[in-house]
């Protein structure tokens, strides 16, 4: 039995789930702390009839470092890492859902080229640096993450999830 896909499928919104994997408690004579937050996730409806990738998925992780007992200038540089998923492969992450699985990647940069993971595999982790001093004791900075579904995937209605984990280095 034939069936117009138009006609036996719906599109719903394709959307990933993050974890937090938590940082190690520091001691209380570590001159800063840095916590993660401000997690918001890239999703977008897929259309596998459209030929064109969908890329309107964009999302944020922000990251926010206090001094707690410095009396001096601290500079902090932190690297945030993402997880594969539960795929197991970075390109392409997968998300599974309705009747099947969903081929997607987060990416560091809008033009959606360099993958967003741990260094390996050919991703590439996101470094920073803040600069905490008595007078600005609290910094926080909210990066973009930046979804892409590549087109005319044979999926079925549903939503697909997936959970990354976000690591904080610091």
């Amino acid at each position: 039995m034939k069936h117009d896909i138009r006609a036996s499928r719906q599109w719903r919104a394709a959307a990933m789930t993050f974890s937090l994997l938590a940082c190690p408690k520091i001691s209380d004579a570590d001159p800063y702390q840095c916590d993660i937050g401000n997690i918001s996730v890239p999703h977008a409806v897929y259309d596998p009839t459209d030929s064109n990738p969908n890329s309107s998925g964009v999302g944020t992780v922000g990251i926010t470092c206090h001094l707690k007992n410095a009396k001096q200038t601290q500079q902090v540089q932190y690297t945030i890492a993402l997880s594969r998923g539960s795929s197991g492969s970075y390109n392409p992450r997968r998300m599974s859902g309705g009747r099947g699985s969903l081929g997607y990647n987060l990416y560091l940069d809008a033009a959606r080229v360099t993958i967003w993971g741990d260094g390996s595999g050919g991703t590439f982790p996101l470094r920073g640096t803040l600069l905490l001093n008595p007078t600005t004791p609290v910094q926080q900075v909210i990066h973009n993450i930046y979804g892409l579904i590549p087109p005319l995937q044979d999926v079925y209605a549903g939503t697909y999830t997936d959970t990354v984990t976000i690591t904080l280095t610091y």
